[in-house]
């Protein structure tokens, strides 16, 4: 048995040919041709980030597993409109993607987009308040009076 874990074969021939292997497929993936550059150049439109990532998100989510990538999709889209204060359309959307219990969502994103809806929910309610106080402090003051 001691024998064995010792018995490591470390053949030169078989390395080689795997690193020109590896060599040889990373070239493939890196090469393209002018044509090729100028024709994905022509199609290429940046990704702006304006608040509406949200929109591009295929709802309800359903029970298969949501690859990470996608999941970090969500999240970003929970943020960018937390970011640009639309609290009410992000409290929405997270309680959209978190509806009918998505089971293919892993529990660190669901308990983040809580998170958010949660913390959009009391910003409205700060903004909504804040709102009615200016309204209420505008109509008090008499149209004759002067202001401040």
């Amino acid at each position: 048995m001691a024998d064995d874990l010792f018995a490591i074969d470390l053949s030169g021939d078989e390395s080689q040919s795997e690193v020109a292997r590896d060599k040889r497929s990373k070239q493939d993936k890196n090469h393209q041709t002018e044509e090729e550059f100028q024709q994905l150049r022509s199609e290429y439109r940046p990704k702006m980030e304006n608040g509406e990532l949200w929109k591009t998100i295929k709802l309800p989510l359903g029970q298969a597993a949501v690859p990470k990538l996608e999941a970090q999709d969500l999240l970003h889209a929970a943020e960018e409109l937390y970011f640009y204060r639309r609290y009410a359309e992000a409290a929405d959307f997270a309680r959209d993607v978190l509806a009918g219990d998505p089971g293919g969502l892993d529990q660190d994103t669901k308990a983040m987009l809580a998170l958010y809806r949660a913390r959009c929910l009391q910003k409205q309610k700060r903004k909504e308040k804040k709102e009615e106080n200016e309204v209420a402090a505008g109509s008090s003051a008499s149209p004759g009076s002067p202001a401040g």
